[in-house]
């Protein structure tokens, strides 16, 4: 998925309305691939590096996943009322 996203993107230009949509592609994807190593560290009970974290990245990151589950639980609720 990575890679065919990674040659959509390199495939157009960035005025091209799908250009966000292929980058959004890639950086989920990369963040998928983070997400499965910390599974695979944790599971292998290995010890890893420890390594500096941008903060700011991984609230973005936390938002991100959890927007859809809260719009969803508002709209349900504004719905009943």
């Amino acid at each position: 998925m990575l890679g065919y996203a990674e040659m959509g993107l390199s495939s157009i230009g960035k005025e091209d309305p799908l250009h966000d949509y292929f980058n959004e592609i890639v950086h989920a994807a990369e963040r998928a691939k983070k997400l499965v190593e910390q599974v695979l560290t944790f599971s292998r009970s290995q010890e890893s590096e420890p390594s500096a974290v941008h903060i700011p990245t991984i609230i973005d990151e936390a938002l991100k996943l959890l927007h859809p589950s809260i719009h969803s639980r508002n709209h349900k609720h504004s719905k009943k009322h």
